[in-house]
C-alpha cells in the first residue's frame, strides 16, 4: 500500500455528460481521501452538480484556450503557459486519445499516469459496472477498496445541499400542499431510445395522484423543451425547466420519491430519495444508479415504448411500501 502524501495533486481527465461524471464521484472520492488537491478536466456544465466549496477539488473546463493543446496533435502552442504544472499524477478516462494525452503528459514531467477506457453503451453482456470500471485503476494504485459506496446526498461532503440552497430551489415551486406530497418525474435521456414515452408519464402522473395524492413535479432539461406542451395538459403539474443542476438536486431532495429514464439526472436521484430508474437498450448491470434507494425497471427486448404504464406504476407502490429495494427487476412484455 503506497503511503499518502499531502502534497499529492492529481488530474482527472473525463470527458463526458452529467451521469459520467456522477460515476465518477467513487473515484474522485478515492483521490481526495489521499490529503491533497484534484482538479477535474471536463464539461464545466456536467460536473456544476459539485458543491462549490469542496475542499480539494478545482474544475477546469475541457473546451477552454488553455486546454486545448493537451489534444491537439502538434500539443501546446510554442510560447504558451503549460496548465499542466505542479501534477503529479493523472488519471485518464478516455478511449481513442489515451495515448496521445499519455504523451503530452509524459513531456509535462508527469510520470504517474493511470485511467482506463470507461464503458461504452454499446458493450453488450459485460456486468461490470461502469464506476467500478472507473474506480479500478485509482483503487489499485492507491492501494485503497475497489467496493463502489454511494454516499445519501446529505451524507456526502461533495454533494450536501446548504439550507440557503433549498430556499432558492424551491421559492415560487411548493404548491399550496406543501412540498412533502411530489413525486419527482424526470421524462429526459440523452437518446429518444432510452426516453419512456411522454404520454406514458402523463399516465403515470395522473395515476399518482389519484393513487398517492403526489403532486407530479416534471423536471425538464434544454434537451426536452419539446415534451412541454404534452406536460402541460397534466392536471395540477408543476414545471422545473432548465434549473441550475443543484437546484434540480434541492427540488429531488424534497420530493418524497422520483420516477426516470437512464439519464445523469437519475444518477443524482438516486443519492437522495427512493428512485425507480427505467431502462431500455441499456444495461442496469453497467448503468445502475448508485445510491442506497434505487430500484431499476427494464423494458422487454429494451423497447420503453412496449413498457407499460401498469408496470411502473406497480414498481413505484412497491418502491414507496418498502422504502428500498435494489434488485432489478425485468417488466412483463
Amino acid at each position: 500500500m503506497r503511503e499518502k502524501t499531502a502534497k499529492a495533486n492529481w488530474l482527472i481527465v473525463r470527458p463526458g455528460a452529467l451521469g459520467d461524471a456522477v460515476l465518477t464521484l467513487p473515484a474522485l472520492t478515492a483521490l481526495l481521501a489521499e490529503g491533497g488537491r484534484v482538479t477535474v478536466l471536463g464539461q464545466r456544465r456536467a460536473w456544476s452538480f459539485l458543491r462549490p466549496d469542496v475542499a480539494g477539488i478545482v474544475l477546469a473546463d475541457i473546451e477552454s484556450a488553455p486546454w486545448r493543446g493537451l489534444f491537439a496533435a502538434e500539443g501546446f502552442a510554442a510560447g504558451a503557459a503549460s496548465p499542466l504544472t505542479g501534477f503529479t499524477g493523472a488519471v485518464l478516462y478516455l478511449g481513442s486519445m489515451r495515448e496521445q494525452v499519455a504523451e503530452a503528459l509524459a513531456r509535462a514531467g508527469i510520470a504517474d499516469i493511470i485511467g482506463t477506457t470507461p464503458i461504452r453503451t454499446e458493450w453488450a453482456g459485460v456486468a461490470e459496472h461502469a464506476a467500478e470500471r472507473l474506480l479500478a485503476p485509482v483503487a489499485r494504485r492507491l492501494g485503497c477498496s475497489l467496493t463502489v459506496k454511494a454516499a445519501g446526498l446529505a451524507e456526502d461532503p461533495m454533494l450536501a445541499l446548504t439550507e440557503v440552497e433549498h430556499a432558492r430551489a424551491w421559492q415560487g415551486v411548493v404548491p399550496a400542499e406543501g412540498a412533502a406530497g411530489l413525486l419527482a418525474l424526470h421524462p429526459g435521456s440523452g437518446g429518444i431510445a432510452k426516453r419512456w414515452p411522454v404520454e406514458a408519464y402523463c399516465s403515470l402522473a395522473a395515476i399518482v395522484q389519484r393513487r398517492w395524492g403526489l403532486h407530479p413535479l416534471f423536471l425538464i432539461g434544454p434537451a426536452e423543451l419539446e415534451l412541454l406542451p404534452t406536460l402541460r395538459s397534466v392536471p395540477h403539474s408543476i414545471l422545473a425547466i432548465d434549473r441550475p443542476l443543484r437546484d434540480v438536486m434541492a427540488l429531488i431532495a424534497g420530493s418524497r420519491a422520483y420516477v426516470g429514464n437512464d439519464s445523469g439526472v437519475s444518477h443524482l436521484a438516486g443519492r437522495a430519495v427512493p428512485s425507480l430508474v427505467l431502462f431500455g437498450p441499456t444495461d442496469p448491470r453497467q448503468w445502475r444508479p448508485m445510491g442506497p434507494m434505487v430500484r431499476t425497471l427494464q423494458a422487454d427486448r429494451g423497447r420503453l415504448d412496449t413498457l407499460p404504464v401498469a408496470a411502473v406504476e406497480a414498481g413505484l407502490a412497491e418502491l414507496l411500501g418498502s422504502g428500498v429495494n435494489g434488485a432489478a427487476a425485468q417488466a412483463p412484455p
